[in-house]
C-alpha cells in the first residue's frame, strides 16, 4: 500500500541513510506534513556529492603553439555523430573553466544542439575525483584541436586573454548546465586564427543520472 507523501526518488533516501548511517528500511520514505529534518541538498559541500549521486571529474588539456593555426576545445554530451552512445540521460555540470594561454589571446565561447563532430585532436573523458565513485569515465566528452576552429552556433561569451595569466571562465563555486539528455555542446576557440599561442585549459565538472521525472 503507497504511504501519504511517499518519496520515490531513491536517491535522497540513499543520501540521508548514508549520512546517517542508518540500516534497514528507507529513512525518509514520506514526506513530512508537519515538522521534519532539513537537509540542504547541493550545498553539503563535495563530500557529500557522491551521496545526493554525483560524480565528480577533472581534466586539464595543454594545446601547444603552432604557427599559423589557433586552438579549440569542445565539451559535448549525447553527441552521435562523435560515436556517443545517444540519451545518456545525464546531466553534467561544468563548476571551474580555467584557461591560461601564453600569449594575448582572444577567445570565444559558443553552443550548439545539434549533433557535431568531435573535435580532431586529443580526446579526453575526465579523471574521476572521488574514489567511491564505480562509473569507469564520464558521460561528457573532451576534444580538442589545432587549427582554425569555427564558433558554432551561438556564441554566448567572448573574453580576451593576458599572456601567463589564468582566466576564469567559469570560478569555483560557479555553475553552468552542459548536457540534458540530449545533444548539448560548448566550444572555445580563438577569435584569431592566425596566433602562434599555447592553451592551458583547466575544467572540473560534475555528472548524474537524471530521474525519470527530470528528462525533458
Amino acid at each position: 500500500m503507497a504511504r501519504f507523501n511517499e518519496i520515490l526518488v531513491g536517491r535522497f533516501n540513499r543520501a540521508v541513510q548514508k549520512l546517517c548511517a542508518i540500516k534497514g528500511a528507507p529513512p525518509t520514505a514520506q514526506v513530512s506534513s508537519e515538522v521534519g529534518v532539513q537537509i540542504a541538498f547541493n550545498q553539503m559541500g563535495p563530500d557529500f556529492r557522491y551521496l545526493e549521486g554525483w560524480n565528480v571529474f577533472g581534466g586539464s588539456v595543454d594545446l601547444a603553439p603552432s604557427v599559423g593555426n589557433a586552438n579549440g576545445i569542445q565539451f559535448s554530451m549525447d553527441n552521435l555523430n562523435a560515436g556517443q552512445r545517444g540519451a545518456t540521460n545525464a546531466i553534467g555540470v561544468l563548476h571551474r573553466l580555467q584557461i591560461i594561454t601564453s600569449l594575448a589571446d582572444v577567445v570565444n565561447l559558443s553552443e550548439n544542439f545539434a549533433s557535431t563532430n568531435n573535435l580532431g585532436g586529443a580526446q579526453f573523458t575526465g579523471a574521476k575525483l572521488d574514489s567511491r565513485e564505480l562509473v569507469a569515465g564520464s558521460a561528457l566528452q573532451i576534444s580538442s584541436i589545432q587549427g582554425v576552429v569555427p564558433a558554432l552556433g551561438l556564441g554566448i561569451f567572448r573574453f580576451q586573454t593576458q599572456a601567463n595569466v589564468p582566466y576564469e571562465i567559469i570560478p569555483i563555486d560557479s555553475d553552468v548546465g552542459i548536457p540534458m539528455n540530449g545533444v548539448h555542446n560548448l566550444r572555445l576557440n580563438s577569435q584569431v586564427p592566425t596566433l602562434n599561442v599555447e592553451w592551458w585549459v583547466n575544467f572540473w565538472w560534475r555528472e548524474r543520472f537524471l530521474e525519470d521525472s527530470e528528462r525533458t
